[in-house]
């Protein structure tokens, strides 16, 4: 009977060592596994202290709870706090998990959004209610992915995870191709016309949720489940530099569109002046002169990236100088030496000018000139004539 109970006990003893290797290898696996674009330092907050790089806040935002969490301040409204980065491929983790057991809470993920209008956000919302489980990306209003609806990228997922209990949230955004998993499991893959820029958060709505064990992440070559990533590794900021920013008319000049990191892949360029797509420029560089004096908007988008930038053009016509160098004729008498020409061209249109007529000659002021040679050289020949008949 004792080599019963001691083979019990090492049997149970076996076991909570499986479970608890077990539950440590889960753990390490759920730690960043590429460069960290974001992470806060949860476990250095007091409890009541806010996070000191939040952003902004919507409604009462959250506070931490002493304990390496970060927790919603009201249950009757909506509350989000956002924190900085710049990311267009990313992994956005989160543990988020009701105040009081047992409750159900609706939550989620929010992170601001590149489109032609200016500071979209996005919001993941995570639904734990008793009968509806849910995960939703919504976009200005819009529902643009369901885990329940196959058309908007769903893929179920209803039973990755209870009603009441912590959920993991993993949001992976590859510019705009994106991935959601709960507790591993993969619920929503969908391409949407928007793409991730900044200002990641957090949210809840009308909830008290804890979050816990936030970061982003650079995206790695493959996703939780080993997934591949859908696009390669791409640059993720875009700034404008230009050769000149104040010009004259008809002077040529240069816009460069700047990607950082450099040398990062890229598919689509569009240049635009005044919002005006100029059609056919899909290098980064861009030749440019204008002829009409004012203010410019030249802005270029790549893979949905914009950068705009301002040009000054003056109301004066630019001049070039051409430098000719010619080689006159090879004579003995002296050396060699280079004529130089300057010439100078202006690209306003070329002055008028009035050329005068010339007057023409007046007949008898001719013949009046003509006769008086005549007398002048006759008596010249004859004074001669007299002079040389006298000698004989």
């Amino acid at each position: 009977m004792t080599k019963v109970k001691t083979l019990n006990r090492l049997v149970f003893s076996g076991l909570c060592l499986c479970l608890c290797l077990a539950s440590l290898s889960v753990y390490v696996l759920a730690q960043p596994a590429n460069p960290i674009i974001y992470q806060p330092d949860l476990d250095s907050l007091a409890e009541g202290e806010t996070l000191p790089d939040q952003l902004y806040v919507e409604g009462a935002g959250f506070f931490a709870d002493g304990n390496g969490g970060l927790v919603s301040t009201t249950n009757n409204e909506y509350n989000a706090i956002y924190f900085g980065t710049t990311a267009r491929q990313f992994h956005f983790h989160a543990v988020m998990e009701p105040v009081v057991p047992g409750t159900s809470v609706v939550g989620g993920l929010s992170f601001k959004t590149f489109s032609f209008e200016e500071g979209k956000r996005m919001d993941l919302a995570v639904t734990t209610g008793t009968n509806d489980k849910s995960i939703l990306i919504y976009a200005f209003g819009m529902l643009l992915a369901d885990n329940r609806n196959e058309a908007q990228g769903g893929l179920g997922g209803q039973a990755a995870y209870d009603t009441t209990g912590s959920v993991t949230i993993d949001l992976y955004g590859d510019r705009n191709y994106y991935a959601v998993f709960i507790n591993g499991v993969m619920v929503i893959e969908t391409i949407l016309p928007l793409e991730g820029t900044g200002a990641f958060g957090i949210r809840s709505q009308n909830s008290l949720i804890r979050y816990s064990d936030i970061y982003i992440e650079e995206l790695g070559e493959t996703l939780l489940d080993g997934t591949p990533r859908y696009y390669p590794e791409t640059f993720e900021t875009i700034e404008l530099a230009a050769s000149k920013l104040i010009v004259k008319k008809g002077e040529p000049f240069t816009v460069s569109a700047l990607l950082e990191p450099a040398g990062k892949d890229y598919d689509d360029v569009a240049w635009y002046i005044d919002d005006a797509i100029v059609f056919g420029e899909t290098a980064l560089d861009f030749d440019l002169e204008f002829t009409t004096a004012g203010t410019v908007e030249v802005s270029c988008i790549v893979d949905r990236q914009k950068a705009v930038l301002e040009i000054t053009v003056l109301d004066e016509d630019y001049q070039t100088i051409t430098t000719t160098t010619t080689q006159p004729p090879v004579t003995t008498a002296q050396p060699t030496v280079p004529l130089t020409t300057t010439t100078i061209t202006t690209t306003a249109p070329p002055a008028t000018t009035s050329t005068a007529a010339v007057p023409a000659e007046n007949p008898s002021v001719g013949w009046l000139v003509g006769g008086i040679t005549t007398v002048v050289a006759g008596m010249a020949a004859g004074l001669y004539f007299l002079i040389l008949r006298k000698r004989k």
